[in-house]
């Protein structure tokens, strides 16, 4: 397995987007080197569809990327983060139950 510093960087501006309202979103703009979360969702995209875009039907490379988001069933995401995650960065969504069932979640993700 291995974690490239984008995929830590999508990591990381998933999460500020789930910060837009909160105090931390700064620091994480910050470490970040951006100056909105908008500005980081359309850097994932663009990534995601350009720079990424599978190209071996023309001869050229293709390279697969997982990207997903495992929330517990307990806590309720924005209609509009939903729509952030899976339109900009094209990632699954599941909701899981962390609390009462960790390892049969960990064996799903695993």
């Amino acid at each position: 397995m291995v974690y490239s510093p984008i995929s830590i960087h999508m990591v990381l501006s998933l999460v500020s987007t789930a910060e837009a309202n909160s105090p931390k979103l700064h620091q994480f703009l910050s470490v970040l080197k951006s100056n909105s979360s908008n500005h980081l969702n359309f850097l994932a995209y663009n990534l995601l569809t350009s720079v990424l875009a599978d190209a071996s039907a023309a001869g050229g490379s293709c390279l697969n990327l997982v990207n997903g988001l495992w929330v517990d069933r307990s806590h309720q995401l924005d209609d509009s983060y939903v729509q952030v995650v899976c339109n900009y960065y094209k990632a699954a969504l599941k909701q899981a139950d962390f609390k009462s069932n960790p390892d049969g979640v960990r064996i799903e993700v695993n």
